[in-house]
């Protein structure tokens, strides 16, 4: 994973409402995997297209997003 990308993106979360809050797959995320909302949320879209965005995560999303 890029460090920086890492970086912002947990600055991200702590501080702003962010789409993995309230979701289902919140704990499996933490082990490597991220869906198209969070993919969304982290370039910065607002929150009206990631709410809408569907949340299914993949390995293959997160290593495209932070690896």
């Amino acid at each position: 994973m890029d460090a920086a990308i890492g970086v912002r993106a947990a600055a991200l979360v702590a501080r702003e409402p962010c789409p993995c809050e309230a979701c289902r797959f919140r704990e499996s995320c933490a082990l490597g995997r991220a869906c198209e909302a969070y993919g969304l949320f982290l370039v910065g879209e607002p929150r009206s297209r990631w709410e809408a965005a569907p949340r299914a995560p993949t390995t293959a999303r997160y290593s495209a997003l932070l690896g």
